[in-house]
């Protein structure tokens, strides 16, 4: 399924950086929307605009980082029109053009909304078992 992504064209080190980028990125996100506290679906929102602002403005630091290992990039703002609901739809529900991408993205836009409700989660556990 994911034999002709992009991914698989960068060397191991390529690859390496651009998971630790990935993943300094979700960890970052995913922090920020567990420090919310407020209602329940005020962290929904919260996490679905963290999740919209991650699809729309990951894009340049991710090309910032291929500026690194690719000689000769121009450096232009490859940030475009924000995404628009159905698009979002689509990553969400796992719609979207099959690609590793696309899928993490799908997974993080759930993870996002889970992590948002984690704490309040763990805190009314706590307070049953006790």
């Amino acid at each position: 399924m994911y034999d002709q992504d992009s991914f698989f064209t960068l060397g191991v080190l390529g690859q390496l950086g651009l998971l630790a980028i990935s993943v300094s990125m979700l960890i970052i996100t995913t922090w920020a929307v567990m420090r919310i506290r407020a209602f329940w679906f005020t962290k929904l929102v919260i996490a679905l605009i963290g999740f919209y602002l991650f699809v729309w403005l990951s894009p340049q630091i991710y090309y910032t980082y291929y500026l690194f290992i690719f000689d000769g990039l121009p450096f232009p703002n490859v940030i475009r029109r924000p995404p628009t609901p159905g698009a979002i739809f689509h990553l969400m529900t796992f719609t979207s053009h099959h690609s590793l991408s696309a899928h993490g993205l799908g997974i993080l836009s759930w993870g996002l909304i889970i992590a948002g409700q984690l704490p309040d989660l763990l805190r009314k556990c706590r307070n049953a078992a006790n």
